[in-house]
This record gives structure tokens, sequence and C-alpha cells, in this order.
């Protein structure tokens, strides 16, 4: 670990590694205290996830816990008990409000052993979230690879609505992202409107049709995909090289929706672009506090739980 003892602190705090032998060689994890974000993921030092900066913030959100809603909230305006809730707007390009209230938040460190770390982090009330929800964060790496588990507690006096994703970006090594093949068993995708809001779910179709597989450089994507069909009881994303090397990205009964987004404008360590892809598992909607889709409801006092995970054939 290393962390703010001496000179600069680093723009997401101390970094928290953990070592692990999967079933697909070793494993090595990097998580940040700022975000609780997958800053890296590496096995055999083969990259699975695309790293961002040391000296910087996450590019593009890159690996950081989204809660207590994943992505956008439409003009950052929802209600509830019928008084209307404005949020902060922090996405300015399409005036909504995005990716939670944990993005810039540090977690306490709660439990670290060489193969699993706990952090945690209070919601507390902010404008248009009047709520106090006590979250936190496991990551732990076995013989299947890398399990993530959320926990929620409302610690307020008030009925509290709760949703969690990631937004790691993944790759396959040196291979190009470009080159590899994604699949999802999504059976519905959500039409998108101007402001990446989802308008109605409709089947899926053409480019939007990821169940036989699609090379990632002929689609572009920044979709939320749902129904998706479940094995061994889990959701499940995989990216697939030319050379049948594998990366999948699986939720549980609670991680019903995944964003998919291409980009090209994701900078390395080395401030170069990569064409790295992120798949979101996420237990609601995009847009959910006002489509209520997927969102979950905790009276005071009242926990839920909900897992995701990472695993390989390397």
């Amino acid at each position: 670990m290393t962390g703010p003892t001496e000179g600069p602190v680093l723009p997401t705090g101390a970094q928290y590694e953990i070592i692990g032998t999967t079933s697909f060689g070793r494993a090595v994890v990097t998580v940040t205290e700022v975000a609780a974000s997958l800053r890296s993921f590496t096995v055999d030092d083969v990259d699975i996830v695309q790293r961002y900066p040391l000296d910087a913030p996450p590019s593009r959100g890159a690996g950081i816990i989204m809660s207590p809603w994943p992505n956008r909230v439409d003009g950052g305006i929802w209600t509830y008990e019928g008084d209307e809730q404005q949020l902060d707007i922090t996405d300015t390009e399409f005036g909504n409000a995005s990716h939670g209230l944990l993005k810039n938040t540090p977690y306490r460190l709660l439990a670290h052993s060489a193969s699993s770390i706990t952090l945690g982090a209070t919601i507390f009330a902010h404008p248009g979230y009047p709520f106090v929800v006590d979250t936190t964060v496991t990551y732990t790496l076995g013989r299947d690879g890398l399990h993530v588990t959320h926990t929620f507690e409302n610690r307020g006096a008030l009925r509290a609505p709760v949703a969690v994703g990631s937004h790691a970006y993944f790759r396959i090594g040196e291979v190009p992202t470009s080159e590899l093949v994604l699949s999802c068993s999504a059976e519905t995708v959500y039409v998108n409107d101007s402001r990446k809001l989802p308008l109605r779910p409709v089947p899926v179709s053409g480019d939007f049709d990821l169940r036989r597989g699609v090379k990632v450089g002929d689609v572009e994507l920044d979709d939320c995909f749902t129904d998706q069909r479940y094995s061994d009881e889990r959701t499940s994303t995989m990216l697939t090289a030319p050379d049948g090397r594998s990366v999948t990205v699986w939720g549980d009964e609670s991680f019903g929706h995944t964003v998919i987004c291409t980009t090209d404008v994701f900078l390395d360590e080395h401030r170069l672009l990569v064409d790295a892809i992120a798949i979101e598992p996420q237990t609601a909607a995009v847009n959910a506090l006002n489509n209520g889709i997927g969102l979950t409801w905790l009276e005071p006092g009242e926990s839920w739980e909900a897992s995701w995970g990472v695993t390989a054939s390397l």
C-alpha cells in the first residue's frame, strides 16, 4: 500500500493492493482510497482493466463506484414524496447529475488482508438526496477471480433509494480492444435520446444484438442493456481475443443492467489514447431515480447487499 505519508498526496489517495492465485493465474489488483476505484487488475502481468495515471484523477471515471445512483439523472431532477429534488449537475455536456455522490469521496479502510480489502464510505445528505446511507465495498481475489460485494445500510430517518454500479474499462493485455469480440446475453436495450437518457426498452437488434458476439471495432455503444439470461444465477458480458483468451464481467441477480461504452479518448499512464471498453454492471437502469427501474428502497435501519465480479480464461 502507498499512502500520504511524505511528499505530495496522490490525486486518488492511498493505493491498496491485493494479491491472489486464481484458476487462471496470479492476480494483482489495486484499489484507490478515493472512489474505491479499481485502478488496475493484472493476471500474470497481463492487464485486464485499463489503468489510469497515478498522478491524475480517474480517466473518464475509470473503475469508480457509482452510488447511490449509477450513470445519469435527467437534469438532476427527481421527485421524492411529492417534493421536487435538485441534484448538483456534474455532467455539464448533457446537463445531468452523473455517477452518484461518491466519485470524489475518500473511503475508510475497514479491513485489509493479502487477498481482500473492505472500504467504507457514508453518503451524507446532499442537495437533492436528503438521506444518510452507510456503504461498504469488498474486493476479494479467489480461485474464480475477483469478487466484489457492496453493502448498504440506511442510517437516516427517511426511506432512501439506493443503487450501485462500477465503471471499469476492460482490455486483454496488448490486444487492440477493437479486435476483441464483445458478447452479452441481454435481450433488451434502452433507446437513448440526444442527452444519453433512456427513452424506452426495445428488443436488441442490429449492432445492439450482442448475443452471438460482435467485434468491438465494428460498433459504437454507450447504452444500457438488460433482460440477460442467467448462467449459474449470474449475468455475464464477455470479451474474447482472437487467440481465444477471454474476460467475463458477471453480476448477481441484483445486477440486472449493464452499460457498455466504447471510447477512443481514454488516456493511459503514458497519456496515450487507448481504445478500452467500459463494461459497467449496475443494479439499476440509467435515470433510475426517475424511472424507478431496478431502484432499491431501504427503510430506516434496513440493509442490502449485491455482488459482481470478474473471471477470465487466459
